[in-house]
């Protein structure tokens, strides 16, 4: 997408972006539960639910017929990826911040660090999709 003139930026497109999301769910949900404990696995627990909620209201465009009933109004994919940031900062903070003490193991770490990494090195991508999202008279597909 073309920003300004001469200013490109990349995106993820909708049905990528729903598919790693989609593969992002277990994990999320799993990791505290096998890898943490105590303070540690409550948090992990609370931003995997956070992600869920904000996974099931978001309308990523590309979802099968059936899942497309309108009860709720969808949330546009942009918001989502707010979400998505968040995770990586809490993942980030995790791992910069709790111990042993508070239920973080050696596996938690390597987890949650992987998964703040590899939302960091998404992120271009994602801002790219909220960068075209936010200017005036152009939303993304």
């Amino acid at each position: 997408i073309e920003l300004f003139s001469g200013l490109e930026v990349y995106q993820l497109g909708r049905r990528f972006y729903h598919i790693l999301d989609n593969l992002a769910l277990a994990p999320l949900l799993v990791a505290p539960v096998l890898l943490l404990s105590g303070l540690a696995r409550w948090f992990a627990i609370a931003v995997a639910v956070a992600h869920l909620i904000s996974h099931v209201l978001t309308d990523f465009g590309s979802q099968p017929k059936i899942h497309q009933l309108r009860i709720l109004k969808k949330l546009p994919l942009e918001q989502h990826i707010l979400v998505d940031l968040g995770v990586g900062s809490a993942s980030a903070w995790m791992v910069l911040h709790l111990d042993e003490q508070d239920g973080m193991g050696e596996l938690g770490k390597m987890f949650y660090t992987g998964l703040a990494l590899g939302i960091a090195l998404a992120s271009p991508l994602l801002s790219g999709r909220l960068l075209a999202y936010c200017r005036p008279g152009d939303q993304p597909s």
